[in-house]
């Protein structure tokens, strides 16, 4: 489900408004994970188009053993024609 998962974190849309990326940096035990959109009319009437994930070298264990949680999602940039989609993470290198 996607209770407590904060989905809606971050936001970017295209210069049109017809692609939308929103991520959810609290998915997959805060791995996270940036979901995109294909939207009709500004914002209303969006459609699921992908889920990106990070890549599966994220189960990594920072100081005193502890896992790190990546937040994959934590910042959004995408390009006016949405040819470039920037996913920040504060976990992962």
């Amino acid at each position: 489900g996607k209770i407590n998962n904060a989905f809606g974190w971050s936001l970017s849309a295209s210069g049109d408004g017809t692609v939308l990326a929103v991520s959810a940096k609290g998915t997959w035990n805060h791995d996270g994970a940036v979901e995109v959109f294909s939207c009709s009319h500004g914002l209303i009437g969006c459609e699921f188009l992908q889920m990106l994930q990070p890549p599966d070298q994220t189960n990594l264990i920072g100081p005193r053993g502890i896992r790190i949680r990546n937040n994959y999602g934590i910042s959004l940039a995408l390009s006016s024609d949405t040819s470039t989609l920037v996913v920040g993470s504060t976990g992962f290198d």
